[in-house]
């Protein structure tokens, strides 16, 4: 999939941008906001709400993956986002 089509895709499913007043919105749009999740096996554990739409989150998730195959900045930030904050892969 093309760059252009990544672009086409997320604004396709993600609506009109100009309405967002954050980026945050779009993530919230997509279900990737954190939310606790308690049961009887889970006590508190903060997970993914994925309680939006799938397709926006599949294309939010390609495009991320592809900035940091082939973008040297992204990998430095992804990088020290996993060894100095220990944040997982």
């Amino acid at each position: 999939m093309t760059d252009l089509a990544k672009t086409a895709a997320i604004l396709a499913f993600g609506g009109d941008l100009r309405k967002l007043s954050h980026g945050k919105q779009l993530l919230r749009k997509a279900g990737l906001n954190l939310a606790e999740r308690s049961s009887g096996k889970y006590k508190g554990q903060i997970k993914l709400t994925k309680r939006g739409n799938s397709l926006l989150r599949k294309h939010l998730y390609f495009t991320v993956f592809h900035l940091l195959s082939f973008n040297g900045a992204f990998q430095a930030m992804h990088a020290h986002n996993i060894e100095v904050k220990r944040m997982t892969k």
